[in-house]
């Protein structure tokens, strides 16, 4: 017998459904969360934050995803 194969070509780009600024944590970080799992395609150099107030970024130190809620967590340098 022969076997069949479906292929499904995902033809639209992920959304930003949510996001949030935890500043009372330490280190601060930053949470945003995708309509679907992004985790193939992300990495630190995706993300720049800029204060508002003077101009300065912050380059994140680190990012974790977490494939079962499809957020990711960005870790933000001390202002």
């Amino acid at each position: 017998t022969e076997a069949s194969a479906t292929a499904l070509i995902d033809t639209r780009a992920p959304r930003v459904v949510g996001a949030a600024y935890q500043f009372e944590s330490s280190p601060n970080h930053l949470t945003v969360g995708f309509d679907e799992n992004v985790s193939a395609s992300l990495a630190l150099a995706d993300f720049t934050v800029q204060n508002l107030s003077n101009g300065a970024d912050f380059n994140p130190t680190s990012l974790i995803f977490d494939e079962t809620t499809n957020i990711v967590t960005i870790d933000l340098p001390a202002a």
